[in-house]
């Protein structure tokens, strides 16, 4: 437990979160998956 699990635990998340924004700018493309995201996100 050290350096190397700090490194794979932050390197994991990094590369989860490229993956998260890249398929949200896919899915940003298609007009009807943005009206569906913000609806759902608009009723809080």
């Amino acid at each position: 437990m050290g350096a190397n699990t700090f490194l794979a635990f932050f390197g994991t998340t990094f590369l989860l979160a490229k993956a998260a924004e890249a398929a949200l700018a896919l899915g940003f493309r298609w007009s009807a998956f943005q009206e569906l995201f913000f609806r759902y996100f608009a009723r809080a």
